[in-house]
């Protein structure tokens, strides 16, 4: 079985051969994203495509798929807000995603980014940097024992999470619409309205429902605390980026941790020559370094659970091809 695999970075690709001996597939491994008609027709010859977060799986590519010929559409990414599932279905792709991958990578940013903010490190960093080691009132802060610190989804990231600032003990709260039973032991369960009120730092590990709208908006900054900090390690949608640059301008929050933004697919992995609208707010953000932190949706850039995410990927591939029962389908 032929498989077209896109958005396989330069380190990836060793570990797409190592896993493949085990399925022996066909690879066609490419550092490119699907993102035009053009990038889609690439597939031609293919059995199956699999896909990263940043593709656009819209109708239009999904179509070109259809037309070559390809049955499967794999994703290797939790959420599927990338592909446009409505009409995957109608097309009559088989299709699944990689819940089930190592969770610590995405925790692991996260309580970096939540400690390194709160420790004020991006700023105390940058001023030694510079040859100044007076300290300021601006590196004065609290410790995490003594802090709140609200998780927002409490899924399999948000639990390792708060497992972690619980064993510092910090107060933990966390807001989950359906969450999972026993997590009562490392946090409280609250509403996401005292969550947002009540906690220093605010880490989201939740799923984007376009339906829903956002979860951080104009009205949920203007409830925080003003020396709070917001990381998010999830989806970019998650948050209005204009009110969140509006908040830290203002002095209204202290900061914020992101590993993904709003339209990211526009010009994360890209050179700044490449990107295809206009970036004034994402520059303003930017900008408020040292009180935002910013990596480009890295959160599972690590051996471990990369080797997952892909050995999961071909199995899923495997189980749908020989008309199997696969927990991951979509």
């Amino acid at each position: 079985m032929k498989v077209f695999c896109y958005g396989v970075r330069r380190v990836e690709r060793p570990l797409f051969e190592e896993i493949n001996e085990q399925f022996h597939y066909d690879l066609v491994l490419t550092a490119r994203y699907l993102d035009t008609e053009e990038s889609a027709r690439l597939a031609k010859g293919c059995d199956a495509v699999l896909l990263r977060g940043n593709c656009k799986a819209n109708q239009h590519n999904l179509q070109v798929f259809k037309e070559l010929g390809i049955p499967y559409l794999l994703t290797r990414s939790v959420g599927t807000d990338h592909i446009d599932l409505k009409a995957a279905h109608e097309l009559g792709f088989q299709m699944a995603r990689t819940p089930a991958a190592s969770p610590y990578a995405v925790a692991e940013l996260a309580v970096s980014m939540a400690f390194a903010l709160h420790r004020r490190l991006p700023y105390i960093v940058s001023r030694t940097h510079m040859g100044q080691f007076e300290t300021d009132p601006d590196m004065f802060n609290n410790e995490v024992n003594s802090s709140t610190i609200g998780i927002i989804g409490i899924g399999r990231i948000g639990q390792i999470v708060a497992r972690v600032f619980s064993s510092l003990s910090a107060r933990v709260l966390a807001y989950d619409p359906y969450p999972p039973k026993g997590v009562e032991e490392f946090c409280e369960l609250v509403d996401k309205e005292y969550l947002i009120r009540n906690s220093d730092i605010i880490s989201l590990h939740c799923p984007y429902i376009a339906s829903q709208g956002k979860v951080l908006g104009e009205k949920e900054f203007e409830m925080m605390k003003k020396t709070a900090i917001v990381i998010n390690c999830a989806r970019g949608e998650l948050v209005d980026t204009e009110a969140l640059y509006r908040a830290i301008s203002t002095d209204q929050i202290y900061g914020a941790g992101l590993d993904t933004l709003e339209n990211e697919s526009k010009f994360f992995f890209k050179m700044p020559e490449e990107y295809d609208e206009n970036m004034t707010v994402i520059q303003g953000v930017k900008n408020l370094y040292p009180r935002v932190i910013s990596t480009p949706h890295l959160g599972s850039y690590a051996v471990k659970a990369t080797k997952q995410t892909i050995e999961a990927s071909f199995e899923n591939l495997r189980k749908i091809a020989a008309g199997e029962v696969c927990e991951n389908a979509i």
